[in-house]
């Protein structure tokens, strides 16, 4: 049986900025897309939402990751997973939320910077 570390319950917003060599449940995600880089990452204890962005000829594109940290059998080490429980689907909401603002936000600056001031 698996148990999962919800000791906080607040909405937290990070940037792309982290330390390097900072661990993340994304696992071997750069190894997959070495054309993408994250972005930012939103956390509601346990699920961590990842924001990767790809620029190309054709214009950026953002995709989405989903994971929740859960602590394994033993108690003392902890591990991802991609499945959630019935009781993190508002988190998983507000989490898919957030980023949704973010993104039309920055879809409305990136518009507003095109039209060119007059």
């Amino acid at each position: 049986m698996t148990t999962d570390t919800e000791s906080e319950d607040q909405d937290v917003l990070f940037s792309g900025d982290e330390e390097p060599g900072a661990e993340s449940p994304i696992q071997n995600q750069e190894e997959k897309s070495s054309e993408s880089e994250v972005e930012g990452r939103y956390r509601i204890s346990p699920l961590t939402l990842t924001v990767f962005k790809r620029e190309t000829d054709s214009g950026v594109f953002r995709n989405f990751q989903l994971q929740r940290t859960y602590t394994t059998d033993d108690g003392d080490s902890f591990d991802y997973t991609d499945s959630l429980r019935p009781r993190d689907l508002r988190k998983a909401a507000r989490l898919f939320e957030l980023a949704a603002d973010d993104v039309q936000g920055l879809k409305r600056q990136s518009a507003d910077g095109n039209r060119g001031g007059g």
